[in-house]
């Protein structure tokens, strides 16, 4: 079994390292250069754009800054050396839920290993990000946990806490594994084992706050729980739907193989309006409204029936899973249950905004769900390793689609630096693309550290948010002088919806033309000073990775006011 842990580990590592720089990977790789250049100060700098902040206001825990940190200092900034880096994390997220399928679903313990961890939250998701790393660690001191409560180790349980005050600084969601394991003390009555795990946890987690508060002024995570804002109720409503739509997407497979393990002889044949669905969001305007409301908004798109159909076969096969366990499951069932509804109340509770990523906690669980009842209910082996495939298969669809996105983004990025050369050109832009360009020698846009001069270039990628900030800056005049259009012929996306809340499906269609583009516009500069006037937004082609606008800009009255915008 330790080779298949091997295995998988390695075939997550190397499939990541194909995978290039994307969403919020280079903030990470920012910090950690800064982390590594004063290690007793990590957030004493500013970063961000197109307005710098101090970094404690970014929501950075240390332990993979610091891993990377590491890893720059033995290899610099080598991307592929990096990723290889990341090997410790995928081998303890493989041994962690191989030792958690031997507990709860042995007899299917390795081709549920392979569907697990090559699912498609966690294959696409593994990269410099907070996600996998967290899940990893929370899954060992899950692991560790039970292991310490078997062999009744107060030393266990005390590294057990250890690990889970990791995970909790490697992202604050995967407290949640620490609920976890007061659930599973509390069901073993294990209450001297959980005050040593619960309390070494915590020292672990208060005490580098405590750090952090001493060096910057203020703890990390009371920062970011005062930039929470909205009730819960709002945040429900807000997260809600979303969540179970992507998490509807993203666990597919395993509800189909889940439905079957309760007892359902139409699962597989249920489970066709999976690859159907697939196949209408190639084919189909996915996005094209189907019923809108009195003010025109869409209320009904083929993209709603294709991921509500996904939703309703997600639920049915959560509802039959559960009574099942319930019926004759034991204490091992119940904890499974009760650990699922801490994963969907912290995808609730704990996300700032919906994304594909912030359900892989949930999508485990509902794995390990699956795995119990497929291990109950005694399928047959060759049904098993040929839903896995099936699982697998369907992973590399999402994939796929990242890996198309984030190459287009990097071409784009490597094409804007090729045609601005000897150009300064500042740049507004994300999901990858930030990255590479700041690495041709392109300068972020970064108004409260330095303004941009009368002749200048400026990049600005495609995004609402980011055209809005330039929109509306009455001190910017801009001529609008090329457009770059860069596509991957691939019918589908997953970058918006993986990254942020843009899209709350999985993966959606690609607009037609698959590459972005402007309608370019050409004016005196010199009256575009004079009158103010702003820069033509038009969009031709929509597209799916980014639109550039350069041109010559010019400040307002004063440098002061300039930077106080």
């Amino acid at each position: 079994m330790k080779l298949q842990v091997l295995a998988v580990a390695a075939t997550l590592t190397l499939l990541n390292a194909a995978m290039p720089v994307c969403v919020d990977d280079p903030a990470y790789l920012a910090y950690a250069v800064e982390f590594l250049a004063h290690p007793l100060d990590p957030y004493g700098f500013e970063f961000g754009t197109p307005l710098v902040r101090p970094a404690n206001l970014l929501l950075v825990p240390p332990v993979v800054p610091y891993w990377l940190a590491l890893g720059l200092s033995c290899f610099g900034e080598n991307l592929l050396l990096l990723k290889m880096w990341l090997f410790p994390f995928a081998w303890i997220l493989a041994a962690s839920a191989s030792a958690l399928l031997n507990r709860f679903a042995p007899s299917v313990r390795v081709p549920m290993l392979w569907m697990a961890v090559l699912s498609p939250t966690i294959l696409p998701g593994f990269c410099f990000m907070l996600d996998v790393p967290a899940l990893a660690l929370g899954l060992a001191a899950i692991a560790l946990t039970i292991r310490a409560t078997d062999r009744d180790s107060i030393r266990g349980m005390a590294l057990a806490g250890l690990v889970a005050g990791l995970a909790i600084q490697t992202k604050y969601n995967a407290a949640v594994a620490s609920a976890a394991i007061g659930v599973w003390c509390l069901l073993n009555r294990r209450f001297v084992g959980l005050a040593v795990a619960g309390g070494t946890a915590a020292c672990v987690a208060v005490g580098w706050e405590w750090f952090v508060a001493v060096r910057s002024g203020e703890s990390h995570f009371v920062v970011h729980f005062g930039q929470r804002k909205g009730s819960a109720a709002i945040r429900f409503v807000h997260l809600a739907l979303p969540t179970l739509s992507q998490f509807s997407g993203v666990a597919a497979a395993f509800a189909i193989l889940g439905l079957r393990a309760a007892g359902s002889r139409w699962a597989f044949r249920l489970g066709l309006i999976v690859p159907l669905g697939v196949l209408v969001l190639i084919l189909a305007p996915s996005q094209q409204p189907l019923a809108t409301s009195a003010n025109g908004k869409p209320v009904l798109t083929i993209s709603n029936l294709v991921y509500g159909s996904w939703a309703l076969l997600a639920s049915i096969s959560f509802m039959s899973i559960t009574l099942k366990l319930l019926r004759g499951g034991g204490i091992e069932s119940r904890f499974l249950l009760a650990w699922f509804a801490f994963e969907l109340a912290g995808c609730i509770a704990l996300s700032p905004f919906p994304a594909t990523r912030r359900v892989l906690g949930l999508a485990f669980v509902f794995a390990i769900l699956v795995a119990r009842t497929t291990h109950l209910a005694g399928l047959h082996p060759r049904t098993v390793r040929l839903a896995a495939l099936a699982g697998i298969g369907y992973a590399g669809v999402f994939f796929t689609t990242l890996l198309m996105d984030t190459t287009a983004a990097r071409s784009a990025g490597l094409e804007l630096a090729r045609r601005e050369r000897g150009v300064v050109c500042h740049h507004l832009t994300w999901e990858g693309l930030n990255y590479c360009s700041t690495r041709e020698g392109l300068p972020q846009l970064q108004l409260n550290l330095r303004v941009p001069k009368v002749g200048d270039h400026l990049a600005v990628m495609d995004v609402s948010d980011l055209r809005g900030f330039v929109e509306i800056q009455p001190w910017i005049a801009l001529e609008r002088i090329d457009v770059i259009e860069i596509g991957d012929g691939f019918p589908l996306k997953s970058l918006p919806s993986f990254a942020s809340e843009r899209h709350r499906s999985s993966i959606a269609r690609a607009p037609a033309s698959a590459c972005s583009s402007i309608a370019s516009s050409r004016s005196s500069s010199e009256r575009q000073a004079e009158t103010g006037s702003s820069v033509d937004w038009r969009i031709g082609a929509a597209s799916s990775i980014t639109v550039i606008f350069t041109g010559p800009t010019t400040t307002g009255p004063s440098t002061s006011l300039a930077r106080a915008a």
